[in-house]
């Protein structure tokens, strides 16, 4: 007898373009939340760098909760990105219509349902969960007698950025994304329990939704990184 897979569930934004990324299929900055070294090595506790290494002075780690992330971004002061001066034929810049989320996508902070960019599109949400949280290095360079300053470093590829970033959504989405990382791990118990390789079918299908969801799954997928690993696209016309 064949092995009978989960139905997979349905999913309404599945087919329609990320709203974080805009025509080129690129991650729109203007679709991020930013956060900035500057603010948040204040909460933190700087340990001197003891070994030889040009520039470094300290260091520390830093846990973000997406309380947190709220609260430091409803502090900064309203602006206009570049970006934001496109017209809402942007995709990045399209507002959403979707209804609130219902069941186990309330574990997203409702008090994330503007966007903190304050900029065109404030129709995106933060879509974390409330017990989101990350773990960020902080390191103070000292770049000559009188300025040092303060650096992340991406948990990607390990290099040192003023800011990070992490691309915001709509309900809708995040909704989706809940119900495709449930199917996907339940799909792999399917897998694992029965020790055969998936169905061609449903190999491309996991990797359909692994592609479209992927950067807002709860497992290694929501995280704040670099402009180089995210490969934002600042609205630069070509």
């Amino acid at each position: 007898m064949g092995i009978s897979y989960p139905n997979p569930p349905p999913l309404a934004t599945l087919n329609q373009q990320s709203s974080w990324h805009n025509r080129a299929h690129h991650i729109d900055r203007s679709a991020c939340i930013e956060l900035r070294a500057s603010e948040v090595w204040p909460y933190t506790n700087l340990r001197a760098y003891r070994r030889r290494s040009p520039g470094l002075e300290a260091f520390a780690t830093f846990t973000i909760t997406a309380h947190k992330l709220h609260e430091l971004h409803n502090k900064r002061l309203p602006f206009q990105l570049i970006g934001d001066h496109r017209t809402a034929k942007s995709n990045a810049m399209k507002s959403s219509t979707s209804p609130p989320s219902r069941g186990r996508a309330q574990r997203r902070p409702g008090y994330l349902h503007s966007n903190p960019n304050r900029g065109a599109s404030r129709t995106k949400i933060l879509g974390l969960w409330y017990d989101w949280t990350q773990t960020l290095r902080i390191e103070r360079h000292r770049l000559h007698e009188r300025l040092a300053q303060h650096f992340f470093i991406c948990p990607d590829c390990k290099h040192k950025f003023r800011k990070l970033f992490m691309p915001l959504c709509t309900e809708a989405e995040a909704r989706d994304a809940d119900l495709a990382e449930d199917w996907l791990n339940l799909l792999e118990e399917y897998r694992s329990s029965s020790r055969r390789p998936l169905p061609p079918d449903l190999m491309q299908y996991r990797a359909q939704l692994t592609d479209r969801y992927g950067i807002l799954f709860l497992n290694h997928g929501r995280r704040l990184l670099c402009r180089n690993c995210l490969n934002l696209s600042y609205g630069q016309v070509r």
